[in-house]
């Protein structure tokens, strides 16, 4: 991939840039005993994880999605400082794209309010020009929608289609790639590659996001060393 040809990346965020499948267990856990329900084994969680949040929270708390939604956003706030963690790679890939120029977006389907404070948390704010979240779109991932709201907010709207990369670690991310037409990046985390596959437009295919950055480097290694020099 020749970053030089590649104006917007986007990104996931949850399983993507961050680790916090086991704070986002702990947290419906904690909700669904608040509520009165069994709690998810983490196996039974992997199926709901990156789900839409409106479709997730009338699947699992019917009636209670409101108060379960409250009660959710509460425990993240207050235990994200430990529980989530940045996946290895992520921030050497951010600085690689800032560096060549290329802008970077967050599209995910996490609370606003809440992956706000993990980007602070974590200092990545200066490398978000945009950051879309649950809700603000009409739709939320699996539809296209939340990527192209994030495309117009980035002054990308009308760039080439191949000029603009999606990078996820869920089916939901794969369609929502599809649906808009972009460069698609498959990073295997809890999804695995050769389940999506039959059913997935899938580009690039990476094991890890580490694995991600090292075949940028490798593919850009005259740009960047040429940058160093400067």
């Amino acid at each position: 991939m020749d970053l030089g040809h590649v104006k917007g990346m986007f990104f996931d965020w949850d399983g993507t840039l961050v680790d916090s499948f086991q704070l986002l267990l702990n947290a419906h856990n904690h909700v669904r005993g608040i509520l009165g329900q069994e709690p998810f084994t983490a196996e039974g969680f992997r199926e709901y994880f990156g789900q839409p949040r409106e479709k997730l929270y009338a699947a699992l708390y019917g009636e209670d999605m409101e108060r379960a939604k409250e009660l959710f956003v509460a425990y993240v706030v207050e235990n994200n400082s430990e529980g989530v963690t940045l996946i290895d790679g992520a921030v050497e890939l951010l600085e690689l794209l800032n560096a060549q120029g290329v802008l970077c977006a967050v599209v995910t389907n996490k609370a606003p309010e809440v992956v706000e404070k993990e980007i602070e948390k974590f200092g990545l704010g200066k490398y978000f020009k945009v950051i879309i979240g649950s809700g603000h779109a009409v739709q939320d991932k699996p539809s296209g929608k939340p990527l192209l709201l994030a495309l117009e907010r980035a002054e990308l709207g009308n760039a080439p289609l191949e000029s603009i990369v999606f990078v996820g670690d869920t089916d939901n991310d794969l369609k929502c790639a599809e649906e808009v037409g972009c460069v698609s990046v498959f990073i295997e985390n809890i999804e695995k590659y050769n389940q999506l596959i039959q059913s997935n437009k899938i580009d690039i295919h990476c094991e890890c996001l580490r694995g991600f950055y090292d075949l940028l480097l490798q593919s850009n290694e005259n740009a960047v060393k040429s940058m160093s020099v400067g």
